[in-house]
Parts: C-alpha cells; sequence; structure tokens
C-alpha cells in the first residue's frame, strides 16, 4: 500500500490538470477505503445469545386477578 496523503488543496483551483497528482490523490483515497474495510472485517462478533422470551406458565402469577 502506497503512503500518499490526501491534499484537499490539489488540484488548485484553475491549475492544469496534472496526472501524477490527481493519481496520487486516488489512490489516497483508495487507501482510506481499504484501511477502513480492514478495520471493520477485523471487528470480532459480540458474544450475545438471543433467549426465548417468558411464556405464561413461567411468569410469576399475579396477587389479584383483575381480568376475572
Amino acid at each position: 500500500m502506497s503512503t500518499s496523503m490526501l491534499d484537499p488543496s490539489l488540484p488548485a483551483d484553475h491549475a492544469p490538470i496534472v496526472s501524477g497528482e490527481l493519481r496520487g490523490q486516488f489512490q489516497a483515497i483508495e487507501n482510506s477505503f481499504a484501511d477502513i474495510r480492514g478495520r471493520f472485517l477485523s471487528l470480532t462478533p459480540l458474544g450475545l445469545t438471543v433467549s426465548n422470551p417468558p411464556t405464561r406458565p413461567t411468569c410469576r402469577p399475579s396477587r389479584t386477578n383483575w381480568m376475572s
């Protein structure tokens, strides 16, 4: 990977286009995306497990039966 840095001041306004200058800018952008992609792929997922919701028999019965 190249170590070119993105320079937001390039190309200067009304300056002639220089292919090497633009190539360096595009390479810096590509390197930034590759770095972000590499960091994203290196993340390990959290070890979370999803439990089943409680069912009526497992819930504690209420003290008063307000529905009847």
